[in-house]
């Protein structure tokens, strides 16, 4: 998927801070980012052994079990992909539900986004979003981020939309860099949240350093609109928050 790209707020105080800032939340509704389904998917990544482990894996579906569902969602992997095995989005999708009924979180997140964008079945927004939430329950981050853009977006079929924001802090505070930017851009603009400038600037600084690229043009926006005692209360918070994520993704 290409995502739709709209324009990003200028480089002014009333673009970060006023209200055109706070209207209609361009930066939060760039299309449906499906971070199942990207190129440069984030972890975990099909394991090295998965190709050769195919032929073994289809034998599961003679007599499926409950205790399947790890060998089902790396099933749907290799059907979405196509490594190691020919691509087959139905195939693909058929394998990520039953794992996401059986519980499989990170299968939930796919087939809700299959479901979302109508690849390899029929389009069906209502359910996508159930079993992104029952990821996001389970506390599958990528889910948690996904919830949250589209509540700020403006979705109205969210079941859960009061978790929006500490879905998206906790997103942030796992590790996925683009929610660490969109939480710091909740901040400075004070969205649903009290406005904390210092915080915004360090969480998007966070996310640049990691390669986000919106972040990276924001900073240079920053850069010019914080006073100094902002940026340098920012850079400081940059240190005790990097610290705190790489001890969450410690294994």
């Amino acid at each position: 998927m290409n995502p739709t790209e709209q324009q990003e707020p200028t480089a002014s105080r009333e673009g970060w801070f006023g209200p055109s800032a706070l209207a209609g939340a361009a930066f939060f509704t760039a299309g449906l980012w499906i971070w199942a389904l990207r190129a440069s998917e984030h972890p975990p990544a099909l394991p090295a052994a998965a190709a050769a482990q195919w032929q073994s894996w289809k034998s599961v579906l003679e007599n499926p079990t409950p205790a399947d569902k790890e060998a089902f969602f790396w099933m749907g992997r290799i059907l979405l992909t196509g490594d190691g095995a020919a691509k087959d989005e139905a195939r693909a999708f058929l394998a990520f539900q039953q794992a996401a009924r059986w519980g499989h979180a990170r299968a939930q997140l796919y087939a809700g986004t299959l479901l979302l964008e109508g690849r390899g079945t029929s389009k069906d927004a209502r359910q996508g979003y159930e079993w992104l939430h029952q990821a996001a329950r389970q506390g599958e981050v990528y889910a948690r981020f996904e919830l949250a853009r589209l509540h700020f977006a403006g979705e109205t079929l969210l079941t859960e939309p009061g978790l929006a924001v500490t879905w998206l802090e906790q997103a942030a505070r796992n590790g996925v860099a683009e929610a660490q930017a969109f939480w710091g851009r909740t901040l400075m603009q004070g969205r649903e949240v009290p406005a904390d400038p210092v915080q915004g600037f360090a969480w998007i600084a966070l996310a640049a350093e990691a390669g986000e690229p919106r972040a990276r043009g924001w900073m240079a926006e920053l850069e010019k609109l914080l006073d100094v005692p902002t940026l340098t209360a920012g850079r400081a918070l940059v240190e005790k928050l990097r610290a705190e994520v790489s001890a969450r993704s410690a294994p």
